[in-house]
């Protein structure tokens, strides 16, 4: 972080929020969810976030903790299409990005494809409320 680094980097948990719960800048707040040693003001900071190339960029990141938070707040379809449709074992962040597409068709598949594969049962019962055909949770 160089030789002087941000107030909410303190090791002050007071002084260090205070600070957070003032930035304003969406550049600042990129900051904070990519470097900061605290999750919870990591999280935070994407949840202030609005700059959708910032969200785009958390949302792919592999080493971002925040990853399923800045995928809550995209509205790109592409990168949503994308984050969901991927076959990898990343279950609960493919769930995510499915509850944000518009495309409903893609959108029942990868839920349906999320029932059926051996993942955790909370992905599988959250992805099974989201069929509209309800017989194919079963």
């Amino acid at each position: 972080m160089g030789l002087f680094k941000p107030a909410w980097a303190s090791d002050n948990d007071e002084i260090a929020w205070k600070a957070f719960n003032k930035l304003k800048s969406q550049a600042k707040l990129e900051r904070v969810a990519y470097e900061s040693s605290r999750l919870a003001m990591q999280s935070e900071a994407v949840k202030k976030l609005t700059d959708q190339r910032i969200l785009v960029s958390l949302a792919t990141n592999k080493d971002s903790c925040t990853r399923g938070e800045a995928i809550e707040r995209l509205t790109d379809q592409t990168v949503l299409n994308n984050i969901a449709a991927n076959n990898n074992n990343e279950y609960y962040l493919r769930l995510k990005a499915a509850k944000r597409l518009t495309d409903q068709v893609l959108a029942q598949k990868i839920f349906v494809e999320l029932v059926e594969k051996n993942v955790t049962s909370n992905i599988r019962i959250e992805a099974a409320e989201h069929l509209k055909d309800q017989t194919l949770a079963q």
